[in-house]
Formats: C-alpha cells, sequence, structure tokens
C-alpha cells in the first residue's frame, strides 16, 4: 500500500466518524466490549506524537486520555 493509499483510507476512516467518542461508543457496543480506544499519531519532523483516549463504551465517558511524544523512527517502520 503506498503512503497516499494509506492517508486516503485514514480520511475515509475519519469521516466515517469512528473518531469521534459517540461513534466509538457505538461500535464498542456493536463489538461487545467494555473499552474502546481511539486516537491519533502524527509526525512532526523528527518525532511523533501521539494521542489516545480510552472510553467506557457503556457511560461514553473518556475514562483516561494520554498524550506522548517519541523522537526517532519506531522500531520495524
Amino acid at each position: 500500500m503506498t503512503q497516499e493509499q494509506t492517508i486516503l483510507g485514514e480520511l475515509a476512516f475519519q469521516q466515517e466518524g469512528f473518531t469521534d467518542p459517540s461513534r466509538a461508543t457505538r461500535a464498542g457496543q456493536l463489538l461487545n466490549v467494555e473499552y474502546v480506544v481511539t486516537g491519533r499519531i502524527t509526525r512532526l519532523r523528527d518525532a511523533y506524537q501521539v494521542n489516545a483516549q480510552m472510553i467506557d463504551v457503556k457511560t461514553g465517558e473518556i475514562v483516561r486520555s494520554e498524550s506522548v511524544v517519541h523522537r526517532g523512527e519506531f522500531v520495524g517502520c
């Protein structure tokens, strides 16, 4: 898969709304799970910023949110 295809796929996924906590909650209910994790990875020159949220499927409440910056490359990437 080319980088362009990957980006277009990610944009389509976001347009479906699964990065929205309420839509992620609904998807979690359909999957019969207690929590779902949504997030985003952004490349910032020589670093990556990772933002993630853990959402309680029953209440829709964000029970944990983290943001981490990683400098350098990921192993295997």
